[in-house]
Order: C-alpha cells, then structure tokens, then sequence
C-alpha cells in the first residue's frame, strides 16, 4: 500500500507541478485525518498532520460546519485561492500557512462508497485558481488513493476476523 500512496503523491507532483502534496485518510464523521503519505512538507507539518493538527485540523472543523460540511459529504473539493484573503481560513490553517509558506491549498476528498474516507490536499506557495484541468487530475488521484485503501482496509478487517474465528475454534 504505501507504494501505491507514494506513486500517486509522485503522479501528482509531476502532473500538477506541486511541490507539496499530502494524503491523509480516516474516516471524516469519526475524527481528524490523519497523514499516510506526502511529498514536500516539513518535518514540523507531517508530525502536525500525522497529530490530527494544522490543516487536517482545519479540515475536520470545515468538513462539520455548513456550509462546507454538505459539499464535503458530497465528495465536493474545497479550492482556496488565497489564505490570506479567505475569511474561512482563519485560524488553524492561516497558521501554518504562514508558518509552512502555502497560500493556495486543494482539499479533495476521498470518497468510497458515498463515505467521505480521507483528503488528497495540494498545496501552493502563490494565490492560485486551480483549473478545470487540475481539478479533474485532484479528482482522478484522489479517487485511485481512496481505491487503494479501502482495499488495505478490507483486507486488515478480513485478516483480523480469520484470527477471531481461529481463535473461537481452539
């Protein structure tokens, strides 16, 4: 699994140009994403988003609120042109905006099932408005990864009831 993850995050970077991109992936009614691959971020971000921290913060906060919540649950991607500009933005993300040098951030979900499982975020050090062509390339990497890990999540719950019922048999 990580090297399917890390070959889409390699597939979007060279395709979309991006020096930073990040996968995160739980599910969204549950509690923050949490990080499973990236490409470009610090050290102090990966920690931060593997924490449930920063953007992924941000993210669970816009994926409970309306207006956003819908679209989210919809499987809608959330474009931000500008964090310094977006009223939304304030907080959590506008933080390590400043900190990690980003102004235009992509948050595309990833959806199986109609269940919103993660985020493919896509991060921009200028204001950016992301193209139809860039938001369909988001949408078809997004939906790959999403593909790819409730795939490794069927087959951990299939695993671990072979172990249940090999245990209830002794």
């Amino acid at each position: 699994l990580p090297e399917i993850l890390d070959r889409s995050i390699e597939i979007g970077v060279i395709t979309l140009g991006a020096q930073r991109l990040a996968l995160l992936h739980h599910e969204v009614a549950e509690g923050c994403p949490t990080l499973v691959a990236s490409h470009g971020l610090t050290e102090a971000h990966r920690q931060a988003l593997r924490n449930g921290e920063g953007d992924a913060a941000f993210f669970h906060q816009i994926a409970h609120t309306p207006p956003t919540r819908p679209a989210l649950l919809r499987g809608e991607p959330i474009f931000i042109r500008d964090i310094r500009t977006d009223h939304a933005s304030r907080g959590a993300l506008a933080s390590i905006a400043a900190k990690e040098g980003f102004r235009a951030v992509a948050f595309v979900p990833l959806s199986v099932h109609h269940r919103i499982t993660g985020v493919l975020t896509l991060y921009k050090p200028l204001p950016h408005e992301f193209t139809p062509a860039e938001i369909e390339m988001l949408r078809i990497l997004a939906d790959a990864a999403a593909i790819a890990l409730e795939t490794a999540d069927l087959h951990h719950q299939r695993e671990t009831m072979l172990h249940q019922l090999l245990e209830a048999n002794r």
